[in-house]
């Protein structure tokens, strides 16, 4: 060995054997551990960057699929209510006359705790 480094024509893995060999020959108390190629080294280390990613992209798409369920459902609702516009009003009334309710008893209790 001639201590360059370089690309080999077999897997880098099967060299391990030989290479604790050569530690073992020149140190014997050097321990050899741990021994991964590059590729193993870059993919452990941007493997929760790929899980965040992975799941991003799953949530964001769960969320454009709810957006789209929930407009076509105003859409769909609104369409309905305008074929039966007669039947508005016997369903306002009793909101506009609790929304004045709870505002008039809302805006005396502000008044008071200013």
């Amino acid at each position: 060995m001639d201590g360059s480094i370089g690309e080999i024509g077999r897997k880098p893995t099967a060299l391990v054997s030989a290479i604790r060999g050569v530690v073992a020959s020149i140190d014997k108390e050097q321990p050899t551990f741990g021994v991964a190629t590059m590729q193993d080294v870059v993919n452990a280390s941007v493997s929760t960057q790929r899980i965040t990613l992975i799941l991003l992209g799953l949530f964001s798409g769960l969320a454009l699929v709810l957006a789209g369920i929930g407009i076509y459902g105003v859409i769909a609702y609104s369409s309905r209510s305008a074929r039966t516009r007669s039947e508005s009003g016997w369903r306002w009334a009793p909101t506009r006359r609790c929304a004045r309710l709870v505002l008039a008893q809302g805006g005396g209790s502000r008044l008071q705790g200013l």
